[in-house]
């Protein structure tokens, strides 16, 4: 089953209040990693990698390697994006030296 991830629209689908409420505190209480390559991100690049070499007849290694480049850069961006919310995280998560 797919659930929207639209709040309002969540609202509206035909399960017990209960199951709502547990899935709207579920996302709450979720904190995601924003500097993550998760697996949507993977997915595009390999999709782009595949377009080109399909597509535009490009070398597949080629474009694979292009992709994982692509895929760097953006962790690289986003690292930097959140690096401020790292260090506040780490601080915050420190554990104390004995």
């Amino acid at each position: 089953m797919w659930l929207p991830a639209n709040k309002k629209a969540m609202q509206n689908v035909n399960l017990p209040e209960a199951v709502k409420k547990v899935y709207f505190d579920q996302i709450e209480a979720s904190i995601p990693i924003p500097y993550g390559v998760n697996s949507m991100v993977q997915y595009r690049y390999v999709v782009f990698a595949i377009q080109y070499a399909v597509l535009q007849n490009v070398n597949p290694k080629e474009a694979i390697l292009q992709a994982a480049e692509a895929m760097n850069d953006d962790m690289a961006r986003r690292r930097a994006e959140y690096q401020r919310f790292l260090i506040e995280f780490d601080r915050q998560n420190a554990k104390p030296e004995m």
